[in-house]
């Protein structure tokens, strides 16, 4: 089984080349062929918070539709796990290991899940307003795909327009405190900017990796318990920590470099999350971490209200499964025609 993760620029050409075929023939013999690999089962085409954040931001009808049933279709509903999920079993493997703790036993594509809301935040988070039900998320497990379309599609505009305006500002917010970070750092060697940010990466996560190490069996009371020479190794051997700490302290030291904007931004964490899954696959067989979350406000539900109200309307719909309101019929023949 091959899983084949595409930057959003792909997910637009194979979008463009499904509406107009004729127009875009290249495109379209791709989106044939990986349609194909898809309905054989041979392939997977799991998407990521920034995938459905970016498709979700479109303002046009008819371009949005064109997207969503495009990603949802071809993804089948699955996502890339949030970075909070990732980074539970990165850090518990290397607690354990270093315990001399027996490895935790996980299915083989334990990084993916069919329920679209996890590529963004785990279910039990506090934003969501309480986790969904049993039986909305068995639904949701049913049809990952229509749940997933539903959610890019159904939004007021209201609700649709407060989600993006919220996510572009904790991006701004991203971009001046990797600035301010950089002039802070800006005379240090390399070496210097190294053990710095590896210990921003620990002492931002310091409660949550209290809270992981006592779910991985091993008791702690604040994380200095775990000392400083496992802490270093936490930095070293966890995909999501070692391969941010790498490529930002030289990212963010190119001499007279101004962080790019919005759209930089997104491509830079494309970027990190593509040499991460390269680095987890090459360690351990696995799929590796998205983009990490540290001091990033992107792919925080408390500050992208679209979830949690359309887990709501769900749950005013007495759960009715998205599914009912069925893709467009011309989206639907489309599809057929596609994989036939």
């Amino acid at each position: 089984m091959r899983i084949v993760f595409l930057d959003q620029n792909h997910w637009v050409s194979l979008a463009r080349a499904a509406r107009e075929p004729e127009a875009y023939p290249a495109e379209y013999d791709v989106l044939t062929r990986l349609g194909r690999a898809v309905e054989a089962g041979e392939t997977i085409v799991p998407l990521s918070a920034t995938h459905l954040h970016e498709t979700y931001k479109i303002g046009d009808p008819r371009r949005r539709h064109d997207m969503a049933y495009t990603q949802a279709t071809l993804s089948g509903g699955q996502v890339l796990c949030c970075r909070a999920a990732l980074l539970h079993a990165q850090v518990t493997d290397v607690l354990r290991d270093a315990h001399g703790l027996p490895p935790i036993q996980r299915p083989e594509r334990w990084f993916l899940s069919n329920v679209f809301i996890e590529a963004s935040v785990e279910l039990d988070h506090p934003s969501l307003d309480g986790k969904p039900s049993p039986k909305l998320l068995a639904a949701m497990r049913r049809h990952p795909a229509e749940f997933l379309y539903d959610y890019l599609m159904s939004a007021d505009e209201t609700t649709r327009l407060t989600a993006v305006s919220m996510f572009s500002a904790g991006i701004a917010e991203l971009r001046q405190r990797i600035e301010d970070r950089r002039d802070r750092w800006r005379e240090q060697s390399l070496a210097i900017r190294r053990r710095a940010y590896g210990a921003t990466l620990i002492i931002d996560d310091m409660d949550r990796l209290v809270q992981i190490a006592r779910k991985a069996g091993v008791e702690i009371a604040q994380v200095t318990d775990l000392g400083p020479a496992l802490c270093k190794r936490l930095v070293r051997d966890v995909p999501l920590y070692n391969v941010e700490r790498e490529l930002s302290v030289r990212l963010e030291a190119v001499a007279g470099e101004r962080l790019p904007g919005h759209a930089g931004l997104l491509r830079r964490r494309h970027l990190r999350r593509c040499c991460r899954w390269r680095k987890s696959v090459r360690q351990s067989g696995a799929a590796g971490a998205p983009r990490r979350n540290l001091q990033n406000p992107v792919g925080n539900a408390a500050r992208r209200p679209g979830l949690a109200i359309y887990l709501g309307q769900l749950a005013s719909r007495k759960h009715r499964v998205a599914h009912e309101r069925t893709f467009p019929t011309e989206a639907m023949s489309h599809h057929r025609a596609l994989l036939t």
